[in-house]
């Protein structure tokens, strides 16, 4: 009768192991697409499925699943590396949320969490080990970098720059700008929104059968509104930002000796296209170069008495521009 019972105990045991794994085995599982974006060498795609799996045995990667986590991982090549993560669940996206740190790796790490808790609330805060480290690190770890995990904010900006714009006189003149903008900061849909004032001034010279070289100086201000939607990030804290505007202002022309008289003013109004191209430097310190097209619509002449024309607005005015400014906080 005892024998009988020693034999039963591990034949229970047994069972009751059993169950629990059945048990463990009948938990919902969160079937998710990963898709990784990643600046070369920092991390793939098989590094970030690793850290999910060491927070969480709940998550299983599948490339048809609707619910998704979507990753931006960007090293620009300063000591800091930002990680965008957005998680899509049931059809509803969150916010992109924004986390910092030195290395690839601790931005894979704090990603990591924060995506398995968003489809399982018991994942590990601290990655499971599968065994003891061999020996301690030479170095200790550096500590991880500020995580924003309340996602992307505006940020105000001031700067100013000067270019060449070409107003359709005898030559390129040189305009000079400031601005001040409000940005998202955050890749891909990423509004910036600014206004500035420029001013660019020129001589235009004209032949006249009876009062020979006639010559004009011409000055051109604006106020200029653009608008940004989206940013494409390029290594080493380049951007790509495609944009539109408008510009409203003046442009006024004086007529010098041997035509004399009062300067002449007509309004100028004008859609532009803008592609600009921007480094930060720094959190806080961007400089950028931008290309522009604006397109006139009133070709205004501006002339002198008797019906000498000095200046007509061109179809189409070229400009370029390089800029510095500041980006808070």
């Amino acid at each position: 009768m005892t024998g009988s019972v020693r034999r039963a105990v591990p034949i229970v045991a047994l069972g009751f192991a059993v169950s629990a794994g059945n048990a463990n085995a009948d938990e919902p599982k969160h079937h998710v697409k990963l898709t990784l974006v990643a600046s070369a060498g920092c991390t793939d795609e098989t590094k970030l499925h690793d850290a999910l799996a060491l927070r969480s045995d709940k998550i299983v990667m599948d490339a048809a699943s609707a619910d998704r986590i979507d990753v931006d991982v960007s090293d620009r090549g300063t000591g800091l590396v930002t990680g965008t993560l957005v998680v899509t669940r049931d059809g509803q996206s969150s916010a992109p949320k924004t986390l910092e740190g030195a290395t690839c790796e601790e931005v894979v790490r704090g990603i990591s969490l924060v995506a398995a808790l968003a489809f399982d609330p018991e994942a590990k805060l601290e990655p499971r080990t599968t065994e003891a480290p061999a020996s301690p690190p030479a170095v200790p770890a550096r500590a991880p970098g500020v995580v924003a995990p309340a996602g992307p904010s505006w940020r105000f900006g001031v700067g100013g720059g000067a270019g060449p714009w070409a107003l359709g006189a005898d030559g390129t003149s040189l305009a000079f700008a400031a601005f001040v903008e409000l940005a998202r900061d955050a890749p891909g849909l990423s509004p910036l929104f600014r206004l500035g004032l420029s001013r660019a001034t020129a001589t235009a010279t004209v032949t006249d059968g009876t009062f020979g070289a006639i010559a004009a100086d011409l000055a051109l201000t604006v106020g200029r509104a653009s608008a940004c939607v989206a940013r494409w990030d390029l290594a080493f804290g380049l951007r790509i930002r495609p944009c539109v505007g408008l510009d409203a202002g003046v442009v006024r022309g004086s007529p010098r000796a041997p035509i004399t008289g009062d300067g002449r003013s007509r309004g100028w109004a004008a859609p532009t296209v803008n592609l600009r191209i921007e480094w930060e430097i720094a959190r806080t310190l961007f400089v950028e170069a931008e290309g522009l097209a604006a397109f006139p619509l009133v070709r205004d002449e501006l002339g002198a008495e008797p019906r000498i024309t000095l200046y007509r607005a061109p179809a189409l005015l070229p400009a370029a521009s390089f800029s510095a400014g500041l980006r808070f906080p």
